[in-house]
C-alpha cells in the first residue's frame, strides 16, 4: 500500500532533533537557574531561614525538563510535592522516547487541563515546579514495520522519499516526582495504523516513520493516578 502526502522537512543535522525523527514527539532542554535568597532568623538550631529556602530550590529541577532525571535513575526531587493516592488531581509530567535510536523528551501530548503545571518565564524562580507530583516515562520497547510504504514529496521539489510505517509498543511507568518510586504497575501502549500521516518529520537516510501511542491512549493510562 502506498499514499503520497506532502512533505514537512528533511532534517539533515542531529541539530534539529527537537523537530524531525522518525516519530513525532516533544523537545527537552536544560539550563541553570539562579536561586533566590531571603533573610530571616534561625531554623533547626543554627539554620537560617535563607539557606533552608536555597535547600528547597535546590531540591527542584531548574526545567521542567529535568524531571527527566526520574525516569533515568529513580532518583526523586524532594521538594517536589508528595504525592499519595487519594481522590484529586495529581499533576504530572511526562517523558517520552523520541526518534531512533531513542531519546527522552518531554512530550507535546496534550493533557487536560489541571493535569500538569504550566512552566512560566521567569528561569531564575523554579518554585512552580514543586506542585509535579508525578513523573510518566514512557519507553520504546518494540518496533516492526508493518508493510505500508508511504511516499512523501518535498513542497520545494521533485524528490520523493518512501517511509514504511512501523508499529511500536510502548511501556509506560510512573514514578513519584519527590521520590522516585514507582506508582502503580507499567503499561502497555500499542501504536499501530497502516494509515499513511499527512506530514512527516524525518533525518535524512531514514526508511520508516514510527508510529506513536494516540493521545487518547496515553490519557486514558494515566488517568488512573493524576485523576483517580
Amino acid at each position: 500500500m502506498r499514499a503520497t502526502r506532502a512533505l514537512l522537512g528533511l532534517c539533515l543535522t542531529a541539530a534539529l532533533l527537537s523537530g524531525c525523527g522518525g516519530s513525532n514527539g516533544g523537545a527537552s532542554s536544560t539550563g541553570g537557574a539562579a536561586d533566590a535568597t531571603e533573610g530571616g532568623g534561625q531554623v533547626n538550631g543554627g539554620e537560617t531561614a535563607a539557606t533552608a529556602s536555597q535547600t528547597a530550590k535546590a531540591d527542584l529541577p531548574a526545567f521542567m525538563t529535568d524531571f527527566d532525571r526520574v525516569c533515568e535513575t529513580q532518583v526523586g526531587f524532594g521538594a517536589a510535592a508528595a504525592y499519595d493516592a487519594t481522590p484529586g488531581t495529581h499533576p504530572v509530567v511526562l517523558f517520552t522516547d523520541f526518534d531512533d535510536p531513542p531519546t527522552l523528551v518531554k512530550s507535546g501530548v496534550t493533557l487536560p487541563a489541571g493535569w500538569t503545571v504550566a512552566e512560566d518565564e521567569d528561569y531564575a524562580n523554579n518554585s512552580e515546579l514543586a506542585g509535579v507530583q508525578l513523573v510518566a516515562c514512557s519507553r520504546r520497547v518494540s518496533a516492526t514495520p508493518n508493510g505500508t510504504k508511504c511516499d512523501f514529496k518535498a513542497s520545494d521539489s521533485d524528490t520523493t522519499t518512501t517511509l514504511e510505517l512501523t508499529d511500536t509498543v510502548y511501556k509506560l511507568t510512573v514514578y513519584a516526582a519527590a521520590t522516585g518510586k514507582q506508582v502503580g504497575e507499567p503499561q502497555a501502549l500499542e501504536a499501530s495504523t497502516t494509515e499513511c500521516p499527512y506530514f512527516a518529520t524525518f533525518h535524512e537516510g531514514d526508511t520508516q516513520y514510527l508510529n506513536d501511542p494516540t493521545e487518547d491512549q496515553y490519557i486514558n493510562a494515566l488517568k488512573g493516578v493524576v485523576n483517580p
